[in-house]
């Protein structure tokens, strides 16, 4: 797994993967959901002169560590998710994208927090301006545009998705009830349509028979020997 040709290979389908999360523009919705919190909370880092010169150098270098600690944290989180995806699942590993939560909600997180941190610096930085109360509101109207804007973009997909489920639902549960009725008859070997939808695995996904567990697990919900493409 740590070999130079493993670990390659790792960082290009780290590279896939983020290519895709970055192509996803809802994303964004939590950097902007921050600002709203920080422009309605007016964070602010607070700045204390008492101390010296010392304890403000001794403070400055430790709070931009721990604001810039989400960041390595997602990066070697991702690639370790990658890592252990190639190790049990090949090459196509990068691919499962329901185990990219595992980093994707701290990366939200995050995102959320630096815009709130964002939003805090920016109020008081408003608020000094003329025309304060336009100012803000104007600020206030963006990020939420922005955050109607990133959520919008989902809707394509989503519409697309509903579409198909329920197509395949339907034709699940014909298949469903022919496959049910044909071994109560004493069938042992059926027919069977894939019915493909959101990269989830289906039988016949494999080129050997004996390596479909997905078809294995399938025979044996239903009672039969196996099972055969349709």
């Amino acid at each position: 797994m740590l070999s130079p040709g493993e670990l390659a290979g790792t960082f290009r389908d780290w590279l896939h993967m983020w290519d895709a999360v970055t192509g996803q523009w809802a994303y964004l919705a939590a950097a902007a959901v921050g600002v709203l919190l920080g422009l309605g909370a007016g964070l602010r880092t607070p700045v204390r002169a008492q101390g010296g010169g010392r304890r403000a150098a001794v403070r400055r270098p430790m709070l931009i560590a721990v604001l810039l600690l989400p960041v390595p944290v997602v990066v070697l989180g991702s690639f370790a998710v990658v890592l252990g995806l190639r190790s049990g699942y090949g090459p196509s590993g990068w691919t499962y994208a329901r185990t990219w939560t595992n980093f994707l909600v701290p990366m939200e997180l995050a995102l959320c927090a630096y815009g709130a941190l964002l939003g805090g610096w920016a109020r008081p930085f408003l608020a000094r301006r003329g025309h304060a109360p336009v100012a803000v509101s104007a600020a206030v109207v963006a990020a939420g545009a922005l955050t109607l804007a990133a959520l919008a973009s989902l809707v394509p997909g989503l519409q697309q998705l509903t579409t198909a489920t329920v197509s395949r639902s339907v034709a699940w549960d014909a298949q469903n009830a022919r496959i049910r009725s044909e071994a109560a008859r004493g069938a042992t070997d059926l027919g069977y349509r894939p019915l493909y939808i959101g990269s989830l695995a289906e039988p016949f996904f494999t080129s050997a028979y004996e390596r479909d567990w997905v078809a294995g697990c399938m025979s044996k919900w239903y009672g039969i020997t196996r099972i055969h493409r349709l």
